[in-house]
């Protein structure tokens, strides 16, 4: 069979359209690379393994101190042989109601600071304004097992996760100068859980109050091997909190302890009944020549003594 001229032309028309198509293919087409593992798909509720070397400890978010410590104010100027009141507001941030007549009572009253609540940065930060003492209200394990909110503390756990929590509630309250217990009939009568609790107080320069809700607490028993003043309550106003006739028979109790030890440390609760008969009755205190004073005057008052 001869070659002929016309097939060589359909020969090298061929070769130049490969040739195009390669050259096109070339220029524009650019294939994904292979990812180097693909993860997995985890159904809600599946749990996943995670190497022992990587895995880390779960607890409670460490709060950003974007409010930093304040000048608080100078100390009273105490007056010589005038009784002396400490008034303890517990339980401080569940709710903002019965605002006004908690701000009215100004620096007159402590608050004491429940943690990781709604509003516990918002009255801390409002005692800036008011010029009142803060401390926080630990919740410490109680007998019945009653559980007082968040960032509880359990004398069953262990040291290094009691300070973890510690920690985490002083740092939320920037401006608190102590604490006081929250419940914890069964904390505060545990001896390892209040010396890990006083010396963390201790080495941040705290202070403590007792609220005493056992008669089995051993805070003073540490304070003293410690070397860290407790104080303790001397009354609850308002166990019977929506009557304010019997709250008012309290805050005369607490007068009453005043005249004959010196001074006297009363713990109510923010509520409505409480706040309304604080209103009225530390004036009428003021007029009889009671002092409202807060608990670092009693620490002064009792070391000059």
């Amino acid at each position: 069979m001869r070659w002929k001229k016309r097939d060589t032309k359909r020969v090298l028309i061929g070769l130049g359209l490969a040739l195009l198509v390669l050259f096109l293919t070339a220029r524009f087409y650019h294939p994904k690379p292979k990812a180097a593992h693909k993860p997995s798909r985890v159904k809600a509720g599946q749990k996943v393994s995670t190497p022992v070397s990587k895995r880390t400890s779960v607890s409670f978010p460490r709060p950003a101190r974007t409010f930093p410590p304040l000048p608080r104010p100078l100390p009273r100027k105490l007056r010589a042989g005038a009784p002396k009141i400490v008034f303890i507001i517990d339980d401080v941030g569940h709710t903002m109601e019965y605002l006004d007549d908690f701000r009215r009572l100004g620096n007159l009253v402590t608050y004491a600071i429940l943690p990781f609540l709604k509003n516990s940065a918002f009255f801390d930060r409002m005692s800036v304004d008011t010029g009142a003492e803060v401390i926080l209200h630990i919740p410490l394990e109680s007998v019945n097992g009653t559980i007082p909110g968040p960032g509880l503390i359990r004398t069953n756990m262990s040291n290094d996760y009691v300070l973890d929590i510690l920690d985490r509630e002083l740092d939320l309250l920037p401006h608190c100068i102590g604490a006081n217990n929250h419940m914890g009939s069964k904390g505060t009568a545990d001896l390892q859980l209040m010396e890990i609790i006083l010396n963390r107080l201790k080495q941040r320069n705290l202070i403590f109050l007792d609220s005493m809700t056992t008669d089995q607490s051993v805070a003073r028993k540490i304070g003293s091997m410690i070397n860290l003043p407790i104080l303790k309550r001397d009354v609850f106003l308002d166990n019977d909190a929506t009557n304010p006739a019997a709250i008012r028979e309290q805050v005369k109790l607490l007068a009453d302890v005043a005249r004959k030890q010196g001074y006297a440390i009363g713990i109510g609760h923010y509520h409505a009944a409480t706040l309304r008969v604080l209103n009225e009755e530390i004036p009428r205190l003021q007029s009889e020549g009671f002092d409202m004073v807060s608990l670092r005057d009693i620490l002064r008052l009792r070391k000059s003594k």
